[in-house]
């Protein structure tokens, strides 16, 4: 009997002993694993904040570009300051103010302007940008707004004997690097195909004689002709579409500025945009529209 009695003291010891030293700082079993399991703020404090919301937080977004192609993107004094504008950094100053937030633009060479993005030195780039497939390997782009062609612009003098690729054989070609227009040049065999950092450095040579045709967007080889007298645009080598230029996996903020964009569309933002900067629409593009 006195061996029974002990053998229950002894296990109501325990059991109090378990009830009541077991349960510390969380109420947590001292033995086990088992935790309480986080609240849902807890979650959202541990979940990665998206490019959208850093954007939002802190209230400016950053936009890569390479201001040497008018009517796209170009240098102007406005009073009495060096500004880059263009009709695309109006686009991005549009899609600023409807994320309720400033605009930062900055400017590098446009052959490395992906890699600046991937650097994180960008949200995004806007700077005439071709989908194509090899970029679609490294980065995501927007609905397209854009369609252009890679166009030839030749000296006035070689008007009627520059009309197609054919003619630009044994020709020097001049082109920005990285850009489309550099890759449909190449396109052209038995021609010399030489790259310029910037545009407007081809289109100096073109000038002086140095090479005999350059390529590039039509509204931008346009826009050099109206300018410069000496200068025409003889024919379109390839359709194209312009977009913006994302990270992969930022999908938020490109379906954010996807909708911007369907909605300055729908409102009329980018038609107006597009007749302020005089921006020329291919005439093969322009025909079926």
């Amino acid at each position: 009997m006195k061996k029974t009695r002990t053998l229950a003291l002894g296990l109501a010891l325990s059991l109090l002993l378990a009830a009541c030293g077991g349960v510390q700082g969380g109420g947590t079993p001292s033995g086990g694993a088992q935790q309480n399991p986080p609240s849902q703020s807890d979650q959202q404090a541990e979940a990665p904040v998206s490019r959208l919301e850093q954007i939002k937080q802190a209230g400016t977004i950053v936009v890569a570009t390479s201001a040497d192609y008018p009517p796209f993107e170009y240098h102007a004094i406005i009073d009495g300051k060096d500004k880059i504008v263009g009709w695309e950094m109006e686009l991005a100053e549009a899609i600023a103010n409807e994320l309720g937030v400033k605009l930062e633009i900055t400017e590098g060479i446009f052959d490395t302007l992906l890699l600046d993005l991937a650097a994180g030195k960008a949200d995004m780039v806007i700077s005439a940008m071709t989908i194509t497939p090899e970029r679609l390997e490294s980065v995501d782009f927007s609905e397209p707004y854009w369609m252009t062609a890679q166009s030839v612009l030749i000296p006035k003098a070689a008007e009627g004997t520059i009309q197609s690729a054919e003619d630009l054989i044994g020709k020097t070609i001049g082109v920005q690097l990285g850009t489309t227009g550099e890759i449909a040049a190449k396109e052209v065999e038995g021609a010399e195909v030489r790259s310029y950092e910037l545009f407007e450095a081809a289109v100096l040579d073109l000038v002086a004689g140095r090479v005999q045709a350059v390529v590039g967007d039509y509204a931008v080889v346009k826009n050099y002709a109206a300018t410069r007298p000496e200068l025409t645009v003889a024919f379109e080598l390839t359709k194209e579409e312009n977009a913006v230029a994302f990270r992969q996996d930022d999908d938020e903020l490109r379906e954010a500025v996807n909708a911007i964009l369907a909605k300055l569309k729908e409102d009329g933002t980018i038609d107006q945009l597009i007749e302020k900067y005089e921006v020329a629409p291919p005439p093969e593009v322009k025909a079926e529209e």
